[in-house]
């Protein structure tokens, strides 16, 4: 009974965002079993927040090897989501791509987020050409189709191939615009960053004219945004 106070108390702190005070509560428990597969969740999330990883990384792979999350393929693909962020902060970057990966098979209702998380990981390493079959993947049913497509076209002018990067930096574009006229100037940001590649990619492909043509697009686009900033309308 004791153990499952220290449960509840640190289940209540985590939901109210204090990680480092829900995490003490956590070391008093002698015992997860009374847990469910949700609350081992939240006790692995708080430990990762509280800075702890090595700590979060024992708790999922206890929640992992338990009959109530086997056959739970949401709660599972969570869980190893989590798993590859407690990996990534202890710096065991291919252990926490292979982690996204088995997410991402795990259920597919969440896999394209974490195929895009796993691509973009592996571009943190210079694994551009690894990372292009996951980042294609993600890009099938993801509403974030503007920053997948500009990783695609960041790894392939990274793999000397302007060509294909431009046939992917367009599309991002026509996907952050499509997006704006949804959600006025959401992800403006992305849409000059995927100009700037653009205009990368025409000048390594030799294409002058087009160079020119996006970074006057590009200027354009910057001197909008910085109007707009400074409330010069």
């Amino acid at each position: 009974m004791h153990s499952a106070n220290h449960l509840l108390r640190g289940l209540d702190l985590a939901s109210r965002k204090y990680p480092e005070e829900a995490v003490a509560e956590f070391k008093k428990c002698d015992d997860l079993s009374a847990a469910s597969a949700l609350q081992l969740k939240i006790i692995a999330q708080a430990y990762l927040e509280a800075g702890e990883p090595e700590s979060s990384l024992k708790v999922i792979d206890y929640a992992l090897l338990q009959e109530r999350v086997k056959h739970d393929t949401f709660i599972r693909a969570v869980l190893l989501e989590l798993r590859g962020n407690a990996l990534v902060a202890l710096n065991r970057r291919s252990e926490a791509v292979e982690s996204y990966k088995l997410a991402a098979s795990t259920n597919s209702a969440m896999a394209c987020p974490l195929w895009a998380k796993a691509g973009e990981l592996l571009m943190t390493e210079n694994k551009y050409k690894e990372a292009l079959p996951l980042l294609n993947k993600a890009v099938v049913g993801t509403r974030m189709k503007g920053f997948v497509y500009q990783n695609i076209g960041h790894c392939y002018l990274e793999l000397k191939d302007p060509a294909k990067a431009i046939v992917a930096l367009t599309s991002s574009i026509e996907a952050f615009e499509a997006f704006r006229k949804k959600q006025s100037e959401a992800f403006l940001p992305g849409l000059v960053g995927s100009h700037k590649y653009l205009v990368r990619a025409y000048k390594e492909a030799g294409k002058k004219e087009e160079a020119v043509l996006w970074q006057k697009r590009l200027d354009s686009l910057v001197t909008t945004l910085d109007k707009d900033f400074f409330g010069n309308h």
